[in-house]
Parts: C-alpha cells; sequence; structure tokens
C-alpha cells in the first residue's frame, strides 16, 4: 500500500506493507484523508529543522555538551550528536482524520461488518496511508447521504464540535470566535446551526468574508487588540457570552479574548495558546477559562481508545465517538456545509506539491483532501454538496511494480519476501550451525525500548548484521523505524516473522504477555532466537519454552545486558580467586510509572517481573551458584490499605541467598528523588568492599582512583550484542546457561506472587 510520511522536511509517499488486525480493531480500506493544516504544518517544519537548532533548544541540553567540551569527552559529544541527527532522520507518520470502507473486524468487534461506509480519527491510527487498522471506538459509520470525502474531516470537525461544547452555548447568546482558519470557520458554523449569534475574526480579510457568507458577524477590527472594544459595541457594552480561541495565538490575543468577553463570561481556548491571563483581567470579569482536548471526553485514555471501554451514556453524553457521530450527522443533515472550506482534493502521489501549496497558501481553499487508491469515481468530484451519494468502485488499476493490482488493498498475511537465498532449508538441528556474515535479523516490536536501545545497538554491529524483516501491528510505528534503520522488509504479522525462512537470528521485543508463543515456533523454524527480558509471565509459557529448547537444541539468548556491563566485567576480575561468599546490595531508584501504563497489566506482568529480573540475574552472575532461597517484603500501600493499594505498585524488597552461602537485597522503589542515581551496587567480601554507581563507576573502598569510570552509564547493551552475534556466527552456545536462564525467570514468578499476596 501506499503512505505518506515526513522526513527531513519533506512529505514522501512510499510503498509499504499494510497493518494487521487485532482484536477490538477495525481494518478500512481509506478513501479519502483530511489535511490539518496547523498540526501537520508544524510537525513537517520540525522534521527538517537543523541539528544545531535542535542542539540549542533546551537549556540542559546546551550544558550538557559544553560540559562534554570541558572534558574532552569525544565519545560522549558524539554519542549526543549521533541522537539528535537520529531524530532529524526520523521518518513520521502524519495524519489522524479519514473515511473509507471497512476490509475486516477483529475479534470483539461486532458494531461493524466488511463493506461498511467508516469514518476513522486518531493520530498513529487515521493516517494518510491506504490502509489503516483502527480501534472500535475510533470508528462511526457514515451516514448513507453522505459523501467519503466530506466524512473525512471527522476528526476535525469533532475538535470544533468539543470546542463548543466546552463552552456550553446556548440559543441566542452571543460567541466570539477568534481566528478564521478551518477549525476557525467549522466553530463558528456549528454554533450558527445552534441558534447562537456569532461574531468573528481573523487578520485576513478574506476569511472573515468567507464566515460572513454564512451568517457570521465579521469584526472590522485592525489588530487583536481591538477586538474587545469592536465586540463591546456590538453587545451595547456586556461583551460575548463566550469567546472560543481558534488558533494559534500569543498572550497578547489571549488578553483580548478574554477581555472581549462579559462579566461571567467563558473563554475557551481551541487553539495551541499560552495559558496565562492578566489577573485584573478575570477577577473583573470572574472569568471561567476552560480548555478543549481534542475530539472530546475519551482522548489519551488509553483504556477508552485502545482497548475499548467506552463511558456510560448516561453520565458522559458525549463522548470524542459520539461526537464524530455528530459532526457526520451536522454534514449529511445540511445543517453545516464545508463544500466552501474544503474545494481542494489531491491524489495522495500529489502530496509533495499540495503542501507546498499550503504552506505558501496557494490552495484554492482553507482545506486539504487526499484521494486514496481506493476512493469512488463519484466521490472524486470537487463539487457536490453533502447530500451526494456514493458511486460505482472504481475500475482495477492495471498492475505495477509495488502497487496492488486491486482497487482496495487486503491486509498482508505474510511480509513481502525476495526470493529464497540459494541452498538446502534448514533444520531445526541447524540452530548452532555457524553463520555467514552479515547475519539476517528479524525484528519482533516496535516499542520505546526496541526503538531506543536495540535497534541503535544492532546498527552499530556494521556488516556483522543486517536488519532485513521489521515486524509490528501499527505501520505508524513500524514503518518510520523500517526506514530509518534500512530494514529491507515489513510485515504486519509476528507471527509469520518468528518462522521466515529467510532470516538467521530472530530478536524478540513485542509486549511480554507474546513471547512465549513467538519463541516456541522461532525455535522449531531452526533460527537462533534473542529474547528482550522477562522471558515468559506464567510457569505454563516457561515450560513451552524450556521444551522447545531442549527439544531443538535451540539457540537463546535473553536480554540480561547488566551482566555484560563494562564495569560488572571489571568487578568479576575482582572476584576471581575469593575465599569466601558474597554479601551484595542493589539498590534501584525507578521513579513512578503511570497508573495505567501497560507494565501493569496483563500484557506486561509488572515491574518485578520487566525489571526486577535484571538485578536477580547480575546477582546470579555474580555469586556462581544455584539460587536456593529468596523472599518478597511489598514496600507498603496507602494508609489503612492492602500492600498492592500503592498506585506505583514499584516498591519492594527482596532477599535472595546462593548455594555457597552467598546472598543478596534488592531495594526497588519509586518512591525517591529523581536527583538520586538509578541504580547501585554494592558487594563486600572477603574484607573488601566495591561499589558500582550507576553503571558509571566502580570504586573499592581504601583506593583513591576508580577502578573503572565512564562518562554515561554503560549498561552492556553493546557488549552484550557483540557476544550474541559473535556465538550465533560461530556456532557456539547461548551466552548463558538455559538451566540459569530458567531458575532467576521462575524466581522472578515466583517472588510477584508472593508480592502480591498470593
Amino acid at each position: 500500500m501506499k503512505q505518506l510520511f515526513f522526513h527531513s522536511g519533506r512529505p514522501v509517499v512510499a510503498e509499504t506493507s499494510g497493518p494487521g488486525l487485532t482484536p477490538g480493531r477495525v481494518l478500512v480500506a481509506i478513501h479519502y484523508s483530511a489535511v490539518s493544516a496547523g498540526t501537520e504544518g508544524s510537525i513537517l517544519a520540525e522534521s527538517g529543522r537543523s541539528l544545531v537548532s535542535r542542539a540549542m533548544e533546551k537549556r540542559g541540553r546546551v550544558d550538557r555538551i559544553w560540559g562534554a567540551l570541558r572534558r574532552g569527552d569525544l565519545s560522549d559529544i558524539r554519542t549526543r550528536v549521533e541522537r539528535l541527527a537520529s531524530r532529524r532522520q526520523a521518518w513520521i507518520v502524519p495524519g489522524y482524520s479519514a473515511a473509507g470502507v471497512v476490509q475486516a473486524v477483529g475479534a470483539g468487534v461486532d458494531a461493524f461488518a466488511p463493506g461498511d461506509r467508516v469514518a476513522v480519527a486518531g493520530a498513529g491510527y487515521a493516517t494518510h496511508a491506504d490502509l489503516v487498522s483502527v480501534p472500535r471506538n475510533l470508528v462511526v459509520c457514515v451516514p448513507d447521504r453522505l459523501a467519503l470525502e466530506r466524512a473525512s474531516t471527522v476528526a476535525l470537525g469533532s475538535i470544533a464540535l468539543q470546542a463548543v461544547r466546552r463552552a456550553d452555548s446556548r440559543v441566542g447568546e452571543t460567541v466570539l470566535v477568534l481566528g478564521l482558519g478551518l477549525l476557525g470557520q467549522m466553530t463558528a458554523r456549528i454554533l450558527v446551526a445552534a441558534g447562537c449569534r456569532v461574531l468573528a475574526w481573523d487578520p485576513r480579510a478574506e476569511r472573515i468574508a468567507l464566515a460572513r457568507s454564512q451568517g457570521v458577524t465579521g469584526l472590522d477590527a485592525t489588530s487583536p487588540e481591538a477586538v474587545p472594544s469592536v465586540t463591546a459595541v456590538l453587545t451595547s457594552g456586556h461583551g460575548a457570552d463566550q469567546v472560543i480561541l481558534a488558533a494559534a495565538a500569543g498572550a497578547e490575543a489571549v488578553e483580548a479574548a478574554a477581555r472581549a468577553t462579559r462579566r461571567g463570561g467563558t473563554l475557551v481556548l481551541l487553539g495551541d495558546t499560552p495559558v496565562a491571563i492578566a489577573r485584573e483581567t478575570a477577577y473583573a470579569r470572574e472569568l471561567e477559562m476552560r480548555m478543549s482536548t481534542s475530539y472530546g471526553p475519551g482522548r489519551y485514555d488509553k483504556r477508552y481508545e485502545e482497548e475499548g471501554h467506552d463511558y456510560p451514556f448516561a453520565h458522559v453524553r458525549w463522548t470524542e465517538n459520539r461526537n464524530m457521530a455528530a459532526w457526520l450527522e451536522l454534514l449529511a443533515g445540511g445543517r453545516v456545509a464545508i463544500d466552501d472550506l474544503i474545494r481542494a482534493i489531491r491524489d495522495l502521489d500529489e502530496a509533495a506539491d499540495a503542501y507546498v501549496a499550503l504552506r505558501q497558501g496557494e490552495l484554492e481553499s482553507l482545506g486539504l483532501v487526499f484521494r486514496h487508491e481506493a476512493a469512488t469515481r463519484t466521490d472524486m468530484p470537487v463539487t457536490g454538496g453533502p447530500g451526494s451519494a456514493p458511486g460505482a468502485p472504481r475500475a482495477a488499476a492495471a498492475s505495477t511494480p509495488g502497487r496492488a493490482a486491486t482497487a482496495t488493498p487486503a491486509p498482508p498475511s505474510a511480509p513481502t519476501a525476495p526470493a529464497a537465498r540459494p541452498g538446502a532449508p534448514r533444520t531445526p538441528s541447524a540452530a548452532h550451525a555457524p553463520r555467514t556474515a552479515p547475519l539476517r535479523v528479524a525484528m519482533l516490536g516496535t516499542g520505546a525500548y526496541a526503538t531506543s536501545s536495540i535497534l541503535p545497538a544492532l546498527a552499530q554491529l556494521g556488516d556483522r548484521a543486517k536488519l532485513d524483516l521489521l515486524a509490528g501491528s501499527v505501520p505508524a510505528r513500524r514503518d518510520p523505524l523500517a526506514r530509518q534503520f534500512n530494514f529491507t522488509r515489513t510485515t504486519a504479522s509476528y507471527e509469520e516473522a518468528a518462522k521466515d525462512p529467510q532470516v538467521d537470528l530472530v530478536v524478540i521485543a513485542t509486549r511480554h504477555d507474546l513471547r512465549a508463543a513467538l519463541i516456541v515456533p522461532a525455535v522449531a523454524a531452526g533460527h537462533a532466537i534473542f529474547c528482550e527480558k522477562p522471558l515468559a509471565l506464567t510457569e505454563a509459557e516457561l515450560d513451552q519454552i524450556e521444551t522447545a529448547i531442549r527439544t531443538h537444541d535451540g539457540f537463546l539468548a535473553v536480554g540480561f545486558n547488566r551482566r555484560f556491563a563494562p564495569g560488572v566485567a571489571r568487578l568479576r576480575e575482582q572476584l576471581a580467586g575469593r575465599r569466601g561468599p558474597l554479601q551484595m546490595a542493589y539498590r534501584v531508584q525507578a521513579g513512578p510509572l503511570h497508573e495505567d501504563h501497560w507494565i501493569r497489566g496483563p500484557q506486561g506482568g509488572g515491574r518485578l517481573i520487566g525489571e526486577g529480573v535484571h538485578m536477580i540475574d547480575l546477582m546470579r552472575s555474580l555469586a556462581g551458584a544455584p539460587l536456593e532461597r529468596a523472599w518478597v517484603i511489598p514496600g507498603g500501600g496507602v494508609a489503612g490499605g492492602a500492600s498492592n493499594a500503592d498506585p506505583a505498585a514499584d516498591n519492594f524488597h527482596i532477599g535472595l541467598r546462593y548455594a555457597d552461602g552467598s546472598s543478596g537485597t534488592i531495594l526497588y522503589t519509586s518512591r525517591g528523588s529523581k536527583q538520586h542515581p538509578k541504580e547501585r551496587l554494592e558487594v563486600h567480601w572477603d574484607g573488601r568492599s566495591i561499589e558500582l554507581d550507576n553503571y558509571m563507576t566502580l570504586r573499592e573502598a581504601g583506593r583513591k582512583t576508580p577502578l573503572w569510570e565512564a562518562p554515561a552509564p554503560r549498561k552492556g547493551q553493546a557488549e552484550m550484542w557483540r557476544l550474541v552475534t559473535d556465538a550465533v556466527l560461530s556456532g557456539a552456545p547461548s551466552l548463558t546457561p538455559l538451566d540459569e536462564v530458567l531458575e532467576t525467570s521462575r524466581a522472578v514468578l515466583a517472588l510477584e506472587r508472593g508480592r502480591r499476596g498470593e
């Protein structure tokens, strides 16, 4: 399919694989997608900013760079410059408002069926792509009498409608709209349809004239500062009942909007504006200021948007989904017209020229809509009112390289693959056979950790590894990463990627609950496997993994990178030849995690499993002896509540005892200061004491100079990946014995059950 990206300040239309279909999602072939000129224009400009402007953006960033220069730390400077450069080179997926036809529905979706005409919303979901997968609460049916190009404005119209709801404007009241871009025009027309007297102002006379054509009273004011006095004249000195600021404006415009309201009036901030008003202005009017949050209640709530949990109708009358449906009804009934606002409809292939025209003000309308391959012929004309109806589908285009031959692309069931590499098919027994560089890597997962840690480490391996196949169900995350890191192929299917015959190493970095189900088929396919920690969330999953690895003699590495950190390697040198047991203490100041973060839910299993396993593995590697006993003490909850009642659920003590008499304690807390180093390890034995401070400094008591130090935390990512690729290329065994991996994994599951009081 085709999809629009922003890269280095330029719009780029590229071919890519489609999205996956997961439970609670609706797969939609997009016919039209609407452009949000303000939002997308600023994103496009941001993507083209220079390294210097990015470096100078924040004072802390400047201070850190100057500090590195004073130290002469070229490595730290290079790392920071590369990080800024990667942001500039990132591929961004724009778009959040579109309309099309349902192709398929995921499990749990019963409100839609294939063939339904729908409108969709949401950044990262309703993108400028030929095929999208959207959560069900961001999908609404399009009335039969409404054309899809009009319905594609569903998100934009819902934003305007939510601003009117926040203003709580009533029939006969006077409402002032400041800013008459696309959203301001829509807002003003909704207010007229609601029976309000609407005043409006914009610095551009042609926009005021456009509003006047729809029954709006345009203000003859030379500047924002003159708006309050003109408004007072038109309202017998009272001011507007409500003012909606629908433009990205500065503090002067916000102050003018506040002064244009009547006593006891309401100011609604719809645009990107400063939230600051002089106290005397607000006090004299007893002004009520309200924010308008995007499409309405449910926005930014993952449980609503991603998990599909609706709000009760009786208690939340207008959710973002119900606002979307209401906007479409306004259009379909002819109560709000937008034909004169959106006259520019361009094929998606013309996106680059269209954005240039938009930026230079050369479009013939305020709005811009992209027409996609699946659009029907009667949806294509620019003219035609809201009563125009859909017609017959466009004939299928001739097949060309890289483009589907049908008007409505089907969801991919497997990755697009080049011809198989010559040679006999691999068998499961080949898991430890030497490979030839470069290793062909399949990456499963596109989350934050994969993006910030795993992919940069893999990219630095040079000709030892080739990033071949990237699997992810959300194209808005997957496809920009694929281009940024030069993957050869992409796919929506984790399962197909795990079994793909073209790869050597499968890297699994999905959410925690999916990992066991991907390891087993990857092992059976004869692949070497790297799985990010934790390995599994249940004993049954661990049993399945153990059976698969032992049956196929599989190669399995787990992302316990801390045991490979340079400071730990230096510490291990000091432990060589020790006579007595170790006493170890590990403190983690993790910081709070949002209550709704996925790590807390069934997909993550909690922070003890997700991150505490790191510390347990490191202590096991230092002790070099089996774990005999482990116990956990929850860190305490809210007053009068159970230990699990703490909103963070991130506070616990762990005790560990090993077969050689060594012991360890772990204090994991989210309650400390952000200024405190995140991690600190103390090891005591044979009259010696060594401390590893945040993986930056290794010091021994009694020594003036450090045993080892680094300018920034080095937690072993680069070292681990060099060892993993060395082992796979040479056919060597896994880095950590399977029994040790399983021991640590089973221990952390038992400790989590204990923390929960089970």
